[in-house]
């Protein structure tokens, strides 16, 4: 199997838009390198069978200060890809040349979030046990942590999360990839394993987020400390039994939850989830 790690930085997802400016990439760099590279660079080893590759889209439109130290971050960790092609435009051709083996893994990890140190490792076994079935299949582990910028945990867990990866046979060319369609739509494209785990990833919420609100359940840093190999500051926490306030946070967010009809179906399909342990959901037909 050839196994790529997939982190869009900066390159453009339109041609109408501009290079980042000079403030905002290093503003993401920092997180970068606390949450994102931090956490790959002490990923546990994978399969022997299995090519492991990390690729970090970038635009090179940018300062030289700027390149030079992202090159100096990539020594030996990742593959800095400089283009000023649109992400999607470049993305699968890329990958082609990067990738030859009959299984090909692709998995999507943000720039600024963080992943446990046998995130690779978990998948790649999936992967395995998943490639003799023949049929193409995404890999999720729900369970994940949020981290807000004032420090605080949440435990949440998401059906066909951000964090996914895609199993696939070369049969066509250029590969699909875990983009081949929004996460949210994952069973649209293939089938999805929902694989029950300790929490698998974090991600960091703060002020350049686009899409992310903080959801879940108030929680102490163990996991951080156990499972996370990050440089990001996260004070100890005590859990919501030994602290009234944290409890008062936990419910508030439950009834958030019922306010909010989708947020409700979500808690109840993950639960249950949870009780039907590991299992694959069949790909959804459009109608």
């Amino acid at each position: 199997m050839d196994h790529l790690i997939l982190t869009r930085f900066s390159a453009v997802l339109s041609s109408e838009l501009p290079p980042a400016e000079p403030d905002w990439l290093w503003y993401r760099l920092g997180f970068f390198l606390d949450a994102c590279h931090s956490s790959m660079s002490g990923q546990q080893a994978g399969r022997a069978d299995t090519r492991t590759e990390w690729l970090v889209w970038f635009d090179d439109r940018c300062e030289d200060d700027f390149r030079a130290q992202v090159e100096e971050l990539a020594a030996g960790v990742f593959t800095p890809v400089w283009t000023h092609e649109v992400f999607w435009t470049d993305l699968r051709p890329r990958i082609s040349r990067h990738a030859q083996a009959p299984v090909l893994v692709t998995t999507r990890v943000d720039s600024d979030d963080a992943v446990a140190t046998d995130f690779l490792a978990r998948i790649q076994a999936e992967a395995a046990a998943l490639a003799p079935q023949g049929e193409d299949c995404f890999v999720n582990f729900p369970h994940g942590l949020q981290l807000d910028r004032l420090g605080r945990l949440r435990r949440c867990r998401l059906r066909a999360n951000h964090y996914l990866s895609l199993v696939e046979h070369r049969t066509a060319e250029p590969p699909r990839t875990v983009f081949v369609t929004r996460h949210p739509d994952a069973r649209l494209a293939a089938p999805v394993r929902e694989v029950q785990t300790p929490p698998m990833w974090l991600e960091v919420l703060h002020g350049s987020n686009l899409m992310n609100s903080g959801r879940g359940v108030p929680c102490g840093d163990h996991d951080v400390r156990e499972r996370f190999s990050i440089s990001l500051p996260c004070p100890p926490q005590h859990g919501m039994l030994r602290s009234p306030r944290r409890v008062g946070e936990g419910l508030a967010r439950v009834a958030d939850g019922f306010r909010r009809p989708w947020m409700a179906r979500d808690l109840a399909l993950v639960t249950l989830d949870r009780i039907r342990g590991d299992h694959t959901m069949p790909q959804r037909r459009q109608s």
